[in-house]
């Protein structure tokens, strides 16, 4: 006696015989249980029907005839996976330029972005896009398994930096988004966006130096002496010089 079955395979069933039966053989009236395990696929998630479809037979030689017996079908609801992820960020900045001043240009910001997987299904090839120019390429640490892979509640984090330049002390703070998208088992890819990240950047406080020379001789006899003014933005190290005549 055998099991004729599409879907599992006949080798890994586990087949209890009734008691006092040969194994391979049924008396009359006799009955044998079969059981075998089947692992449910992306495939059958994603199929229209909703379900997973076995029909088995069971054929035996009765007097040296090969009899069949009518095919029996079960239909196993699946559920439909929902997948989704979220991207938190967070940025802090450091003084990196030893200015004195937090914030200003030549400071470091750290960004820390988090993924979490908050759907059904496993998630895999998790990708962050942030449009911030000059921001370094999110770099991924300690993943809680194999690389790249997020199963269901797991998070993983990544760090990017970012130099704040001239310009955005003009516009008095850094600010972006980013988001995070990823490919699942079954499903539509989800994506997700952060919260919008706002950081500080120092006012900027122009200082200026003036240094006076005067030296009053009217030597070609012109009716004007002559002063030298000199300035520079400080702490610049360079100089404009600006010549003035005044009547005598």
């Amino acid at each position: 006696m055998q099991i004729n079955d599409a879907l599992l395979s006949a080798a890994n069933a586990s087949i209890v015989w009734g008691a006092g039966t040969a194994p391979a053989t049924l008396p009359v009236n006799g009955v044998a249980t079969a059981t075998s395990v089947y692992k449910i696929t992306a495939a059958d998630v994603a199929s229209p029907s909703g379900e997973v479809i076995n029909t088995a037979t069971a054929s035996a030689e009765i007097g040296g005839k090969s009899v069949t017996s009518q095919p029996d079908a079960t239909h196993t609801p699946v559920k439909a996976s929902h997948p989704s992820l979220s991207i938190t960020k967070t940025g802090a900045v450091a003084d990196s330029n030893g200015s004195g001043l937090l914030g200003d240009a030549g400071d470091l910001i750290t960004y820390q972005f988090v993924i979490a997987n908050t759907g059904d299904t496993r998630l895999t090839g998790i990708q962050i896009n942030d449009p911030l120019p000059g921001l370094t390429t999110p770099s991924f640490t300690n993943w809680p398994g194999q690389p790249g892979v997020l199963e269901v509640s797991e998070t993983v984090t990544a760090t990017a930096t970012y130099t704040i330049q001239v310009a955005d002390l003009v516009s008095t703070r850094v600010d972006n988004q980013a988001s995070a998208s990823a490919t699942p088992l079954a499903g539509v890819s989800p994506t997700a966006q952060s919260q919008l990240v706002s950081i500080p950047t120092a006012a900027p406080h122009p200082r200026l130096a003036i240094t006076k020379k005067a030296a009053v001789a009217d030597s070609n006899s012109s009716g004007l002496r002559v002063m030298q003014v000199m300035w520079s933005p400080t702490p610049s190290p360079s100089a404009t010089s600006v010549t003035h005549h005044w009547p005598v």
